[in-house]
């Protein structure tokens, strides 16, 4: 008997990274920590102090309630940033972060953390990685400008849209024969007046009809957190945040409930 043919199979499944995806949020609104494969990925770390858009009296805000220790969290292979608003590009947190990881982000992320004198940041896909991430723009670039992001390994893929997103359907070719094993998206309707950006966040809705779009396996919510605060924007918000009990999944779109900061597998 050849052994080394017996033994070949185990040896190829003991070596290949496990497809298992673990994730749990760091907090209760819109940042995650992913282990696939044999990375650690931090996305939008927000893990302390408050949020500044511009100035406090245009808008700030709070947790409402206090995220994962900064000594609780594995440190990270990568921390990615999808937005340059600073409740997801958090220069306070990212500043207590290992300066030996590397930051990327979209393009506005890593201009605003350069200008901030921020090293070792650079654009989605500059690092070698084992997991690809790739940046989805809207298909209308028109402001406010909310970008999506892909994280990929093989054929399988998390979607991660914290604003939500729309795909236009010449965008669905890129996940012709893919698998979305996850959707992260949000379910708040949270709108502006135009002047100020209109539509923030979508809604329910929007975020079904993103998972049918996309054939997602799981879909858990993101950036619906109730947070305190003050600021010009609070007081001008319409907000209707999800009410579970009203929204139903269609197959084969399952709910993976993050309610809190356990991990979870899929």
């Amino acid at each position: 008997m050849n052994i080394a043919a017996f033994l070949f199979p185990y040896f190829v499944m003991m070596s290949a990274p496990s497809s298992t995806i673990r994730l749990r949020r760091l907090n209760m609104d819109n940042s995650w920590e992913i282990h696939w494969g044999e990375e650690r990925i931090l996305l939008d770390p927000w893990l302390i102090g408050p949020e500044i858009d511009g100035f406090k009296q245009f808008n700030m805000q709070w947790l409402s309630q206090p995220a994962v220790a900064l000594d609780q969290i594995a440190e990270p292979n990568r921390i990615v940033i999808s937005q340059p608003y600073s409740d997801h590009c958090h220069e306070l947190t990212l500043h207590e972060m290992p300066s030996t990881v590397n930051i990327e982000g979209v393009d506005r992320a890593i201009k605003r953390l350069t200008k901030q004198g921020f090293s070792g940041v650079g654009a989605i896909g500059d690092f070698d990685e084992s997991l690809k991430v790739t940046v989805m723009r809207p298909y209308k670039a028109k402001p406010p400008l909310y970008e999506a992001l892909v994280i990929s390994w093989n054929n399988d893929y998390i979607f991660y849209a914290p604003h939500g997103f729309s795909l236009h359907p010449s965008q669905m070719e890129a996940f012709k024969d893919k698998t979305c094993r996850l959707l992260i998206t949000t379910f708040t309707d949270f709108r502006l007046p135009f002047f100020l950006g209109g539509v923030i966040n979508p809604g329910a809705d929007a975020a079904l009809k993103l998972a049918q779009q996309l054939g997602a396996e799981y879909v858990t919510n993101t950036h619906d957190d109730a947070k305190p605060g003050k600021g010009l924007v609070l007081k001008l918000a319409k907000v209707e945040y999800p009410n579970w009990d009203m929204i139903v999944f269609s197959p084969p779109q399952k709910r993976l409930v993050a309610e809190n900061y356990d991990w979870m597998e899929i």
